[in-house]
């Protein structure tokens, strides 16, 4: 029951969504535009973090030389 009523309002969301494009297209166009710019910042962040842990983890697998 809960699986058919997650779709039918899945459903009913994207007619919504269209609707409003149809009958907005500049401002869902602006609001695109702003998501995507909004998932660009994260993936960077998301990436710069993933390369500060990459660099931590491979610097721990080194030996210090002993002199």
């Amino acid at each position: 029951m809960t699986n058919i009523g997650a779709s039918i309002t899945e459903d009913l969301a994207v007619l919504g969504v269209v609707w409003f494009a149809i009958e907005h297209p500049r401002a869902a166009a602006a609001i695109a535009a702003v998501l995507l710019a909004g998932g660009l910042v994260l993936l960077y962040a998301i990436a710069k973090v993933v390369r500060r842990g990459w660099r931590r983890w491979k610097g721990r697998d080194r030996q210090p030389n002993p002199t």
